[in-house]
């Protein structure tokens, strides 16, 4: 366990991580499916994340989740892949004042860091819930803040209002989708979104940046906790146009990875399955969010949805500026690695499927 190797001098990460998971399995609110420890051990791996706890007597009223990577014997805090944020959440004592509230902020926001603190830290660069609204106490803290955005539909009750509210495009796409009588299907198999995402990337010259292991380990337990299902949209010769995978808790559904065919891009199945997938989730979860983006077509398409445009903080801090270029250096050098082995194995599938899917 790293956090043993690393004799931490007071704070019990171990048990602190042990109270997280019971506390978690009774569903408190507000909690993100990012937040959730299966979550973060599909996609951190068990050993490679940690939670610093804010209690109150023997109640939970804060905690703060944040995925790690070792470099000898200091850590390197960061978001995981496909997660949009961790942070800090917070649970609110009712009838709370505003001033009291400021105050309350204060106090579990310092003594959640003064847990972090012991670990030691190369740097911190982590991006917090839209829930987490005050950054001023990690401020006062030397820390720096960037502010990104999302696209949420904050509530999905009524699929019909919902829909109601979609641009003039995303309805001429549902039309042009639903005129071409295209299939909507659940359930695709984790090997066969894999393979038609790499192959859907390739046709436009990139390669896919995640291996399928990783990929497997959130799509297993995204459907072992009934929190993810993929959807996908085929046409009557058996082509598949589009497909999403979707995770999702209480709190919020999240569309996480989307595979298009280009040479179906124009069929408007992308946005079908954005539909249906409202329609399905409209009573498991509260909204519906689009994951970003910052990049300004991406920003431009999902506003089209009626969706609001969500701020959200990203939060950094260095620590050790030598240790810290050493590690991208590392960084880097691992990525080239990973990438050339990547778009070997990419090669191979796509010899190896037949058309019309590569």
């Amino acid at each position: 366990m790293v956090f043993t190797q690393l004799n931490m001098p007071s704070y019990d990460f171990v048990q602190a991580k042990e109270e997280y998971r019971a506390f978690c399995a009774g569903s408190p609110p507000g909690l993100y499916v990012f937040q959730q420890p299966w979550w973060l051990d599909a996609v951190a791996g068990p050993e490679n994340w940690g939670v610093c706890l804010y209690k109150q007597g023997e109640q939970i009223s804060g905690a703060w989740c944040f995925h790690f990577k070792r470099y000898g014997k200091k850590l390197r805090i960061f978001n995981p892949p496909f997660t949009q944020f961790t942070g800090i959440w917070l649970r609110y004592p009712e009838n709370q004042k505003y001033e009291k509230r400021l105050a309350y902020e204060k106090e579990a926001t310092g003594a959640l860091l003064a847990q972090l603190e012991q670990l030691p830290l190369i740097s911190f660069s982590q991006a917090f819930s839209p829930d987490y609204t005050n950054w001023q106490p990690l401020y006062w803290k030397g820390f720096q803040q960037t502010t990104r955005y999302s696209f949420r539909l904050r509530s999905i009750s009524d699929p019909a209002a919902v829909e109601a509210a979609f641009g003039h495009a995303k309805r001429k796409n549902i039309k042009r989708a639903l005129s071409e009588e295209l299939e909507v299907g659940f359930d695709l198999p984790a090997r066969d979104f894999y393979d038609n995402h790499a192959m859907t990337l390739a046709k436009q010259g990139a390669v896919i940046s995640y291996p399928f292991q990783r990929f497997q380990r959130m799509y297993q337990a995204a459907y072992a906790h009934a929190g993810g299902r993929t959807v996908y949209a085929k046409d009557g010769e058996g082509n598949l146009h589009a497909a999403l995978f979707i995770i999702w808790n209480e709190t919020c559904a999240f569309d996480l990875i989307s595979t298009i065919d280009p040479d179906y891009r124009n069929s408007g199945a992308s946005t079908l399955l954005v539909r249906d997938m409202i329609r399905y989730l409209s009573d498991k979860t509260a909204a519906f969010d689009f994951e970003g983006s910052m990049i300004e077509g991406v920003a431009n398409s999902f506003s089209q949805f009626g969706t609001a445009q969500i701020p959200y903080s990203h939060i950094s801090k260095t620590y050790d500026r030598k240790a810290l270029l050493l590690s991208k250096v590392r960084n880097h050098l691992d990525g080239l690695r990973d990438k050339r082995s990547a778009s070997e194995r990419n090669v191979t599938q796509c010899t190896k499927t037949p058309p019309p899917r590569c």
